[in-house]
């Protein structure tokens, strides 16, 4: 069994027409797949959504290895109606805060 490569120059190009998952995308920006897939879940890096799946496409990588900042696309990671069910946690909030 052959070994991965670890180099970018021996890495295959980013293809602008399909997405990449954690995996693959794991490669070309030298962080875990784990840690892909949890930065991309909470909307914390460039990602793209196909249903509930975090997916990369070429654009996205290249912005990831650039430190391109991301803005994320929903506000917050929460909605606010689970917020709101959770009051000790919006107390909290309010107190760390202060």
């Amino acid at each position: 069994m052959s070994s991965p490569p670890t180099a970018i120059e021996e890495l295959p190009p980013l293809q602008d027409d399909r997405l990449y998952d954690a995996d693959e995308t794991s490669l070309y920006v030298k962080k875990s797949a784990r840690w892909l897939k949890r930065a991309g879940g909470a909307d914390e890096i460039q990602h793209t959504r196909v249903g509930r799946s975090v997916r990369w496409s070429a654009k996205n990588i290249r912005d990831i290895t650039a430190g391109v900042k991301h803005t994320p696309s929903h506000g917050t990671s929460r909605s606010p109606v689970r917020q709101a069910s959770r009051p000790h946690r919006a107390k909290a909030a309010a107190l760390s805060a202060a």
